[in-house]
């Protein structure tokens, strides 16, 4: 077998190789956790939905999906965070109020970030 045809085999087989254990290390290393001091910048009503979920082409099933509230959070250290809150204790999450957050970010170092909000407690003043 040429120099040529083991690479035109085996490069692609290589690179995926390198491809999902870079990905595996996204989601299954080491995540880094921290807490800030967040301020609620804007507040959004999402309805009721409906999940619908499928196997292969067949539906399988519905999931549905309350009723919710999204809050967009500005910290220092993190820069837009957003959450996802139930209707019942929405009432004490307003607009301009300070939040303690607590997150865990998922990345891949220089090609990907993502801040996971765990926990969302408004700050007593």
């Amino acid at each position: 077998m040429s120099p040529t045809k083991k690479f035109l085999t085996w490069g692609p087989i290589i690179l995926l190789g390198l491809f999902s254990v870079i990905i595996a290390y996204a989601f299954l290393g080491p995540a880094e956790t921290g807490s800030a001091i967040a301020i609620i910048k804007n507040k959004k009503f999402v309805p009721a939905s409906t999940y619908t979920q499928y196997n292969g082409t067949r539906q399988t099933g519905s999931v549905p999906i309350r009723e919710s509230y999204q809050l967009e959070l500005s910290a220092e250290k993190t820069g837009t965070m957003y959450a996802s809150i139930s209707i019942i204790g929405a009432n004490e999450f307003e607009i301009g109020k300070k939040v303690n957050v607590n997150y865990t970010i998922r990345s891949i170092p220089f090609l990907w970030k993502k801040i996971l909000v765990n926990e969302v407690k408004v700050v007593e003043e």
